[in-house]
């Protein structure tokens, strides 16, 4: 009973978290990533931000907010993506990610201070 419980609570809280998202949030979400499969990363970004204006604590769309900015050089915007997936509860593996990006665009006192 307690293993079959183990299993099945991360997956509540997964669905839970899944379905906490609006509709049209996770819509928005889905089309960015068709237009990045399309090479349309202008176009990604304006359904990416309609998806974090929709639920401003989307994480994943927030994660994937950071990392258009990343593929178009804009750092600022990419820091501030990254914080609020942080924020708003993905693991704290994506610092790894984050400080990667950093210093790809040149934002070398940031990503030292994301590692320390």
């Amino acid at each position: 009973m307690i293993r079959k419980l183990s299993i099945l609570l991360p997956l509540l809280f997964i669905t839970t978290a899944a379905c906490a998202q609006s509709r049209r949030a996770q819509r928005e979400y889905q089309d960015a990533r068709s237009s990045v499969a399309n090479g349309n990363y202008k176009e990604a970004l304006e359904h990416i931000n309609k998806s974090v204006e929709s639920s401003e604590d989307y994480a994943e769309a927030w994660l994937f907010k950071a990392d258009i900015h990343t593929y178009l050089g804009e750092g600022g915007e990419m820091m501030t993506s990254y914080a609020k997936a942080v924020e708003f509860g993905m693991p704290m593996a994506v610092y790894f990610r984050w400080t990667d990006a950093a210093l790809r665009l040149g934002y070398y006192a940031e990503a030292d201070s994301l590692i320390q």
